[in-house]
């Protein structure tokens, strides 16, 4: 499962069958399991805008058992 977007829109425009609720609840998961996860996200897609961009940004942090 990729982890490129932190909005719904960033994830239709790169055409990523998942939602962000399904990213989050992978993440977590991870977490609980100890399985080391690594994700990039890509912030400059073809419809990213400054919401799109602090949304992203804000992500990179905000992932429980992620340091």
């Amino acid at each position: 499962m990729g982890i490129e977007s932190a909005t719904e829109m960033g994830l239709l425009t790169l055409d990523r069958h998942q939602t962000v609720g399904n990213r989050s609840a992978l993440l977590d998961i991870c977490g609980e399991l100890d399985i080391s996860a690594q994700f990039t996200i890509m912030t400059f897609n073809p419809d990213a805008n400054l919401n799109t961009l602090r949304a992203d940004l804000a992500s990179c942090g905000g992932f429980a058992g992620i340091h």
